[in-house]
Parts: structure tokens; C-alpha cells; sequence
């Protein structure tokens, strides 16, 4: 577990969901600087929605979250300018735009002369996307999809990244390369939520993990300690 005074996310007590019913009851989970932590379950068991009421997309109906220290009433606005970035499930992009209007858009929230160094530090990681600048985004293939999805969220240089099944309709590859990228940025000290379907490859990945049930932490630990058979159980 990572020492309070690390935290960069910490949600106490959360309860959200849709309309009046509530999804997640009484979840509480920390994310510290460096982290990765897995987010894992059956479908339909929270962990989408967990996300989502973190980042401020749907109300919290009750609890706290706290970044930095800080309480804060989530909102997607207030959360980027505070150093937490988000990537939605499905690769979400501004698909009628080009790839370079994306990252203008995304670039917003950037310091203006700050802009021109970020741009150079994203895209030398996606360097696929620098061929693609003025290609309309909607007709890229779905892992260029994902790297612009990703790019936008990196170039406002967050402490901490929510990523929503970023392997979601993606090849093995792909996949893989993704994984790579993700530990490379908690290396270099950003904090990372990952709410993930495929188990084994985001056990290795991640340091830490939440399995939810029901709307409800079931278990939490290192995943370290992790084997087939520990999960197994813990998903009975």
C-alpha cells in the first residue's frame, strides 16, 4: 500500500450511478505516483462507472475523492487542470477532425508556450500519427484510434491517467505495445487506473489491484501475490 502522503487520487466511500440507482456502493480506492492499479471484474460489475464518477462524468451520489490531498468536486475540467487525464473506453476521438485538429483541441489546456515541446514529446511516442496529421480520424485504423485517443490525453502532461479497456477491439500487438507505453509512463512517474478485461495481461502489468463485485470491492493486494488459482477463486 502507498503511504498516504503519495496519494495522487484517493476516493473514500464513493457511491454513483445513473438516474437513482447506484452501481457502486461504498467504493474506496488510492492510486500513488508511479502506480499502476488495476481496476478488474465481470462486466457490468462498476468498474466503467467508477472511472466515470472519479473524473466528474456522472455525480457522485455520495462520498469523496480527493486529488493531491485536495477535496474536490469532480469535473472533467477541474480534474485536467489539476493533472489528471482520462481515456474513454472505445478510443474516443473527434472523428469529422483530423488527427492534427484533435491534438489542437486536446493542446487547449496546455500553456501556450508550452504547446510546441509538448507536441514534439507526444509525438515521438505515437510517431505512426506523425505521417497521419492530416488524415480525417475517423478513417484511421483502430490502434492509430487508440494512440491519437492517447496522445491527446498525454499532451497535457498528467500526473495520473483513468484508462477505460484500451485493448477493447484491438489486436495482440497493438495490445502489447500499449502495455509497453503504460509502463514506460508509470516509470517515469505518472500514476495510472486501469480498468482492463484481459486479466492475466493487466495482472503483470499493474502493481496493485481492485476486484470489483456487485458494485463492491471484493478484494484488493498486490498483484504479485496473484496466480491463476488465487484467481480463480476470487472470481467464483
Amino acid at each position: 500500500m502507498v503511504d498516504s502522503s503519495a496519494w495522487v487520487l484517493h476516493a473514500n466511500d464513493v457511491v454513483a450511478g445513473y438516474g437513482n440507482k447506484a452501481v457502486i456502493r461504498g467504493v474506496s480506492i488510492d492510486l500513488g505516483a508511479g502506480e499502476i492499479v488495476a481496476l478488474i471484474g465481470h462486466n457490468g460489475v462498476g468498474k466503467s462507472t467508477l472511472l466515470k464518477a472519479v473524473f466528474g462524468l456522472i455525480p457522485l451520489m455520495s462520498g469523496t475523492v480527493k486529488i493531491n490531498g485536495r477535496e474536490v468536486t469532480p469535473s472533467p475540467n477541474r480534474l485536467v487542470h489539476m493533472g489528471i487525464g482520462y481515456v474513454a473506453q472505445g478510443h474516443r476521438i473527434f472523428t469529422e477532425l483530423s488527427v492534427l485538429e484533435n491534438l489542437r483541441v486536446a493542446a487547449n489546456v496546455v500553456k501556450y508556450d508550452r504547446r510546441d515541446a509538448r507536441f514534439d514529446k507526444v509525438l515521438g511516442t505515437f510517431t505512426a500519427l506523425r505521417t497521419r496529421m492530416n488524415q480525417r480520424a475517423g478513417t484511421l485504423s483502430g490502434g492509430e484510434q487508440q494512440m491519437l485517443a492517447m496522445a491527446n490525453c498525454l499532451l497535457s502532461e498528467p500526473r495520473a491517467i483513468l484508462v477505460d479497456e484500451p485493448s477493447l477491439g484491438l489486436g495482440t500487438t497493438v495490445v502489447e505495445n500499449m502495455f509497453v507505453l503504460l509502463k514506460e509512463l508509470s516509470q517515469m512517474g505518472t500514476a495510472i487506473l486501469i480498468v482492463e478485461q484481459r486479466i492475466r495481461e493487466v495482472i503483470c502489468l499493474a502493481h496493485r489491484f481492485y476486484l470489483l463485485k456487485e458494485g463492491s470491492v471484493a478484494f484488493s493486494g498486490l498483484t504479485k501475490e496473484v496466480n491463476d488459482e488465487s484467481l480463480r477463486r476470487m472470481y467464483l
